[in-house]
């Protein structure tokens, strides 16, 4: 994952013109609209005017995945992050497990759906007035953020640390929100694109059969070759550039929102995903051992392009895994589930700053504690602690203010 401090209300940036929820596609004039009526047609599950509620679910959880991954990182021996342990210290080995576990799927997974509704979108309302809406909801909400809660929480590491804050602050400024940046840049490569996706070209017969989607799936991965190559070259691939962030990771996860382009465009492949779950957990199992022997041989370019395929196959197979698993699991209409969604991007905006205003009292703690701290019940209690106050800032002010709903979700 790039930048270990790495995911939406109602109206979120990963999605289309009402919410990330609106997973409904009104008729319209031209190919791009009356040939997504009549894909839609064919497939009840995606009819028009009807919520894909698994959708919903699916981005709410993994958009308040992001409080349960920060909380880990800040108690994880792995992550080198923000705590201070005493030296006989012992950070517990699940919290590590769940840092890695996480990370090893969910942005992938988040960029999939962001990429399904983002097609979806520029198809109903047309380029331009996609990239106004992205603007709104994605770049609005990222400037005033680096401008609060990011400032906040560089000027009070700042403190902690006994550092300059304009020097903290010019690294810390996009923070966890790396996500919104890559967004941006994904959106106008779609809007430049859009002809490509938009007509009949991705929608024929052939392309949307069963043997096609198994081919898309296996070749997947060598999609990351060429910036592979380019780093064995000598290109700085893994160099921060300032906003942007390393060129690797960028167009790692463009990779993940462009299949997600594909499966909007062929509604068809999500029968087939569906239907061929055990399939996917099963690939994920054997590319998940075949990484972790294939990590122990020499290193060498061949081997580097090897386990770079291998591991970006793991990835997708967890992610279609994932994905097909929510269509059957998360396919019923939940309240709390509902709200969590609506809630999600409001969470995710505030939650980082609140993670390490408690880690950093934690630290505060543990240098003048005469024993040690469960680590897993300090994760815990932070985990609630932020949850409940970042829930509390949506529902009491973002959602009841119309300003501050504008600057904080776009709408």
């Amino acid at each position: 994952m790039p930048r270990k401090i790495p995911s939406e209300t109602a109206m979120s940036p990963a999605t289309g013109a009402n919410s990330l929820s609106t997973s409904t596609i009104s008729s319209s004039t031209g190919g791009a609209h009356a040939s997504s009526k009549n894909t839609y047609a064919k497939h009840p599950r995606h009819k028009r005017n009807t919520r894909e509620c698994y959708l919903d679910n699916l981005r709410g959880i993994l958009m308040v995945m992001g409080i349960v991954l920060h909380a880990a990182a800040g108690f994880s021996s792995n992550s080198g992050w923000l705590i201070n342990y005493p030296s006989d210290f012992q950070t517990s080995t699940f919290l590590n497990g769940i840092n890695a576990g996480i990370h090893s799927f969910r942005m992938p997974l988040f960029f999939m759906v962001a990429g399904y509704f983002a097609m979806l979108v520029i198809g109903k309302v047309g380029g331009k007035m996609f990239i106004q809406q992205r603007l709104l909801r994605i770049a609005l909400p990222l400037l005033v953020c680096m401008l609060t809660f990011n400032a906040f929480q560089s000027w009070i590491l700042s403190i902690y640390e006994q550092s300059a804050f304009v020097a903290l602050y010019q690294q810390q400024a996009i923070s966890h929100l790396w996500f919104l940046v890559n967004l941006i840049v994904y959106s106008f490569l779609l809007f430049i694109c859009v002809p490509m996706f938009s007509h009949d070209t991705l929608k024929v017969k052939a392309f949307s059969s069963k043997k096609c989607f198994f081919v898309i799936i296996a070749s997947f991965p060598f999609f990351v070759f060429p910036i592979l190559v380019l780093g064995q070259i000598g290109v700085p691939i893994y160099q921060n550039i300032p906003v942007v962030g390393m060129p690797y990771y960028l167009y790692f996860y463009f990779c993940f929102f462009v299949f997600g382009l594909l499966l909007q465009r062929q509604t068809a492949w999500l029968d087939l995903l569906q239907r061929s779950l055990p399939l996917w957990g099963f690939l994920y199992v054997l590319s998940f051992v075949m990484k972790h022997y294939m990590n122990m041989m020499p290193e060498g370019f061949i081997i580097t392009l090897a386990l770079a395929y291998i591991d970006l196959f793991n990835v997708l197979c967890l992610c279609l895994c994932l994905w097909g698993g929510s269509m059957h699991i998360l396919a019923k209409h939940n309240v709390w589930l509902t709200k969590l969604a609506d809630a999600s991007y409001s969470i995710y905006l505030i939650h980082h700053c609140l993670v390490v205003a408690f880690v950093l009292v934690a630290n505060y703690y543990f240098a003048r504690a005469s024993s040690n701290v469960n680590p897993f019940a300090l994760f815990v209690c932070c985990m609630v602690v932020v949850f409940i106050l970042s829930y509390a800032f949506h529902a009491l002010i973002v959602k009841r203010i119309a300003l501050i709903r504008m600057f904080f979700n776009g709408k």
